[in-house]
């Protein structure tokens, strides 16, 4: 039996600003390449048209508590600034 390192098949990406630097481009590269790996994903992102387009899930951290955390479909095209966090227009229940 031959034995496999279990970094050839990690279960979970982490991503700190994958999109920051990056021209329209290769930003575009970049979505189409995380859109097909199949593997789950923590991503740290300011870029929130990103987070629309490929993860179906936000939960939206503030100074490190969460403030909200829900599907990506009860965010609108635009978001807001409110802190060091980003918020959709439409408001996410907190969680418990």
């Amino acid at each position: 039996m031959r034995l496999q390192p279990a970094f050839n098949e990690p279960q979970i990406l982490v991503l700190d600003e994958p999109s920051a630097g990056l021209d329209p481009r290769a930003r575009r590269t970049l979505i189409n390449l995380l859109r097909e790996l199949p593997i789950t994903m923590l991503v740290s992102t300011h870029d929130m048209r990103l987070v629309e387009e490929l993860f179906p899930r936000t939960i939206v951290m503030d100074e490190g508590v969460i403030v909200a955390d829900g599907e990506n479909k009860r965010y609108s095209g635009r978001c807001q600034a409110a802190g060091s966090a980003w918020v959709g227009e439409t408001v996410m229940q907190s969680p418990s």
